[in-house]
């Protein structure tokens, strides 16, 4: 199944790049290259993986490999820079994000191919992992999707070897919090097989309370991306988190939980500042 939403994944960023092919893979955009040192810490053709801390449900699941934000460049188009980020979740999903310099903001589409579901512009500050892929980015350390190490167009039947080749090896990262269990869009974020609490049972029944688990992760990764203090943030997350699992046993509780967790992360998807009101 990975293979397979790794080849629609490409295929997407493929489809992104056709008719509007980035000038250079290696355009620095007047920002010398050796100023800036590398961030991500996972490389392998196109793909490139920024260090995250791991989401609750990975801690608790003791989930196997790297926690790591999976990054596609797609170049600099004029003094534009487009960038994907994947996830797991079935169906695939895509964040297509851009900034144009200083690349202070950034707009993010939320694609399910071929369907653009949300639009929304976020903050990129210099110390969250967005600032890092963005600063990546504009630095040239990044090679674009269909180029080469030397900033020339790979032949098409290079392309496709090096896309089998990516699909075929050893993967020993994840690439989103909730990615292992999320299947639909109805589903909850985590398996209802081993739920350990009176919340998690109510959300496993209730598919109001499975729906807004749901939207809560999605948010949860933006807000995890624009962060400028990840690890403050996911103590914060984690903490409440807690809190929802020692206290609610009851729909009316959860749901309350989930609005004012939603208020939560739509501030830090607005600012980056991770501080609580």
């Amino acid at each position: 199944m990975y293979k397979k939403n790794r080849l629609l994944r490409l295929a997407l960023a493929a489809t992104l790049l056709l008719g509007n092919r980035p000038s250079s893979a290696q355009e620095a955009a007047n920002i010398d290259p050796s100023s800036s040192p590398l961030h991500y810490v996972y490389q392998r053709d196109w793909t490139y993986g920024y260090a995250r801390l791991p989401g609750q449900e990975e801690m608790r699941n003791a989930t196997a490999g790297t926690p790591l934000v999976s990054v596609t460049y797609l170049g600099q188009h004029g003094d534009r820079y487009d960038i994907n980020i994947e996830h797991d979740y079935l169906p695939p999903q895509i964040l297509h994000l851009y900034c144009k310099l200083p690349c202070s903001v950034a707009t993010v589409e939320q694609i399910v191919s071929p369907v653009t579901l949300k639009v929304q512009t976020v903050p990129v500050p210099s110390t969250s992992i967005l600032g890092a892929i963005v600063k990546d980015a504009v630095a040239g350390k990044l090679v674009a999707f269909g180029y080469t190490a030397q900033g020339k167009w790979d032949s098409a039947q290079n392309q496709a070897d090096r896309i089998l080749a990516s699909m075929d090896a050893a993967r020993p990262w994840t690439s989103t919090p909730y990615a292992i269990t999320i299947r639909n869009p109805l589903a909850p974020s985590f398996d209802c097989e081993g739920t350990r609490s009176a919340a998690e049972k109510l959300i496993c029944r209730q598919p109001e309370l499975a729906k807004a688990d749901h939207h809560f992760t999605e948010r949860y990764f933006i807000a995890q991306l624009v962060a400028k203090d990840q690890a403050a943030f996911e103590r914060i997350v984690r903490r409440r988190w807690e809190e929802r699992d020692r206290i609610c046993d009851d729909a009316a509780c959860v749901s309350a939980w989930f609005r004012r967790q939603q208020e939560y992360l739509d501030a830090v998807v607005h600012s980056g500042d991770v501080a609580e009101n």
